[in-house]
Parts: C-alpha cells; sequence; structure tokens
C-alpha cells in the first residue's frame, strides 16, 4: 500500500486559479483480491479512527453506500483519493510519500466484508484541530 499527497493545478482560460490538494492511497492486486476489490469502480467505505484508534483508517467494500470510489488500473492495482474536504481536521494534505509492506486483508466471522486496517504516517497526522 502506498499513500501519497498529490496536487492538482487548476486553471481557466490558460491562468492559473490555484491547486487542489488531495490524498491518494494505492492499493496493489494481491490487497485488492483479498478485500474483494473487483470491476473499473468500486464503491467502499473508509472509516477514520478517533481516540484510541486516532490516525488508523479503515478500508472495505460497500458497494452500495461507499463513501469513496476505489478505480482500477491497467496494471490491477487499485487507486481512491481523500479530498480536501474529508481530510479537513483529520490529515495533513502535504506531507512525504510513505508505503506500508505488509497490510493485512482481515475477515470477519459477522458476515461484514473484508477489510484492512492501516496507520497514517505522523507526517500525514501533522495537521491543526
Amino acid at each position: 500500500m502506498r499513500i501519497s499527497s498529490r496536487g492538482l493545478k487548476i486553471s481557466r482560460g490558460g491562468k492559473a486559479k490555484g491547486e487542489t490538494r488531495f490524498i491518494k492511497i494505492g492499493i496493489g492486486k494481491d490487497l485488492a483480491r483479498k478485500l474483494a476489490l473487483t470491476g473499473e469502480n468500486v464503491g467502499v467505505r473508509l472509516l477514520f479512527g478517533n481516540a484510541e484508534n486516532a490516525g488508523k483508517i479503515k478500508i472495505s467494500v460497500d458497494a452500495t453506500t461507499g463513501n469513496f470510489t476505489a478505480k482500477r488500473d491497467a496494471s490491477g492495482n487499485y487507486n481512491l483519493t481523500i479530498n480536501k474536504a474529508s481530510a479537513d481536521g483529520r490529515f495533513a494534505l502535504d506531507f512525504p510519500a510513505f508505503s506500508i509492506n505488509v497490510v493485512e486483508a482481515l475477515r470477519p466471522q459477522n458476515g461484514q466484508p473484508p477489510h484492512c486496517i492501516f496507520k497514517a504516517s505522523a507526517e500525514m497526522l501533522a495537521v491543526d484541530r
């Protein structure tokens, strides 16, 4: 899994109008398969931890009411983004990219879909609240 902050320059009529920042989460094809990500665009639910789980992010497939979309690339990997509004007060939008080499897909016994949980980096969490 690879997490990075990105920027997209906005222009109108050839004039720069600013930049919008967002967080990109890349999910490798092996983990995506274990999470049951299938199809070109898949609705996923992201849950952001608080209190003792602050800084943790949970990803699970939720095709009907997922609040984010994971998009498959040509290699079978999936990418999803956290926009500025969703990151506001939770995550910084400018931090060094980082990778998490081992992320396990957890399969609950209660009929819930598989999910994974990972911890944001200290730099990603360095935001004014």
